[in-house]
């Protein structure tokens, strides 16, 4: 288990739930960003080099934030700040005739049914479906969502709904023209409708070092692999849309090399463009 070093910052409490007339996202976001929240320390047992890809829930009044770590033998493994795993599950396949080469998956629910969303780091966005009966097994029904260049859209997919409302907003890691991570967003109507871009471009991204601002100073230049704060902890995976928290990996600025020592920190981007 890697060690990791944590400064003393509190989350936001989950704004009070909206009205659906009132539940609403922007057509374009602004941020700001916190510094470096969680880095890794190395110890003689532990040469990790770098913490990333997060996911955060609040459960019994904690906050449980989970992350990749690398070492300098380029070996992953995974880190948590609040508690040690105490055993495992066997093994099971998780979805039947997947794509090849898909990743990060992610997975929310409705009432009744599940859907893992994922990336092929190939411009293709992919849904599967289970019951929630049959979870977390069963998955079948693959099918493209989304396609786009390979670039735009990359890895690290997020799908939310928002409070109050049947707008579901998915996110999706690409990387930019200047080779840095950026994330674009879409939405749809339920989790089977027609993804329509809403902050969607390099020029109007939903997040991004353009339009992230630094208070502590611009250490990163890439906004990736992130997961919104939700407004609770269940599966539909809800977000409040006032004051957006994102909860993301980024770099050294002059950071480069072999992927596996990129030395990547955890930080908080806060929207500053709430209605």
């Amino acid at each position: 288990m890697s060690l990791l070093a944590v400064p003393t910052r509190s989350y936001s409490a989950p704004p009070p739930k909206q009205s659906a007339a009132a539940a609403q996202l922007p057509s374009s976001f602004r941020w700001s960003s916190s510094g470096q929240l969680i880095s890794p320390k190395p110890d003689a047992s532990h040469s990790v080099v770098s913490v990333k890809d997060p996911t955060v829930v609040r459960a019994n009044g904690k906050w449980h934030v989970f992350m990749t770590t690398a070492n300098t033998a380029g070996s992953w493994s995974l880190a948590y700040t609040s508690f040690t795993p105490q055993s495992w599950s066997a093994p099971r396949t998780f979805q039947n005739a997947a794509p090849s080469g898909t990743l990060d998956y992610w997975t929310i629910c409705e009432s009744a049914m599940c859907y893992p969303f994922s990336a092929d780091d190939n411009g293709h966005v992919y849904r599967s479906e289970t019951t929630v009966g049959e979870f977390p097994g069963g998955f079948r029904n693959t099918r493209l969502v989304l396609q786009d260049s390979k670039f735009a859209l990359f890895e690290s997919g997020a799908v939310y709904r928002v409070q109050g409302t049947n707008t579901y907003l998915l996110l999706w890691e690409s990387i930019g023209g200047d080779g840095r991570r950026y994330y674009r967003s879409f939405t749809a109507q339920g989790l089977t409708g027609q993804w329509q871009p809403l902050a969607a471009t390099e020029a109007n991204p939903f997040a991004r070092a353009t339009n992230v601002t630094f208070p502590s100073g611009a250490w990163t230049r890439d906004i990736s692999h992130g997961e919104l704060v939700r407004a609770g902890n269940d599966q539909t995976m809800t977000i409040s849309p006032c004051r957006l928290q994102f909860l993301y990996q980024g770099l050294n600025r002059s950071a480069g090399g072999d992927y596996a020592q990129l030395p990547y920190r955890l930080g908080l981007l806060t929207q500053t463009n709430s209605s």
